[in-house]
C-alpha cells in the first residue's frame, strides 16, 4: 500500500464515524480535482511532491526523501445569515484531518506525519477549495 492509499483509508475509516465527510477518495492532480463533480464536504488526497536529499556515499545510494501529501478539502461556497462561511466549515473539516493524520506513520519506511501549511485553491464554480499539506521522511537506498 502506498502512503497515498494509507492517508486516503485513514481519512475513509476515521469517517466511518463522525461522517464528517460526504465523500473522499485519491486524485492525481489539482487540475484532477479541479475536473471533478464535486460533492460539498468532501476531500480528495494526492501525491503533491517528493524531494530527495544528496546521496550520501560514492559507491551506494543512500538519499533522505520527503514525500508531501495534499489534501484538496471541498465546501461550497456560501456566507450564512449567522455570519458563518465556507472557509469555517472547511477550517473544521481541517481540523479534522489533522486530528485523523497528525503524528500517524503510514509505514514502517516513513517517518510521522507533519503539516506543512495550507492554502486557498479555488472560489469558483459555488465551491471552495482549501489545500492542506502533509509530509513524512523516508530513504531510498541501494547497494
Amino acid at each position: 500500500m502506498t502512503n497515498r492509499q494509507w492517508i486516503e483509508n485513514t481519512l475513509v475509516t476515521n469517517n466511518k464515524t463522525t461522517r464528517d465527510f460526504r465523500h473522499i477518495e485519491g486524485a492525481g492532480s489539482i487540475e484532477d480535482v479541479m475536473r471533478k463533480r464535486h460533492t460539498p464536504d468532501c476531500c480528495y488526497v494526492y501525491r503533491q511532491a517528493v524531494k530527495a536529499g544528496r546521496n550520501r556515499y560514492e559507491n551506494a545510494v543512500d538519499q533522505e526523501t520527503d514525500e508531501t501529501y495534499a489534501i484538496a478539502i471541498v465546501t461550497r461556497n456560501i456566507r450564512s445569515s449567522g455570519g458563518q462561511d465556507s472557509s469555517d466549515r472547511a477550517e473544521e473539516l481541517c481540523n479534522k484531518v489533522s486530528e485523523w493524520l497528525l503524528g500517524q506513520q503510514p509505514s514502517a519506511d516513513s517517518g510521522m506525519l507533519v503539516y506543512r501549511g495550507g492554502s486557498l485553491a479555488s472560489l469558483k464554480n459555488g465551491f471552495y477549495i482549501w489545500i492542506e499539506l502533509y509530509s513524512t521522511s523516508g530513504n531510498r537506498r541501494a547497494v
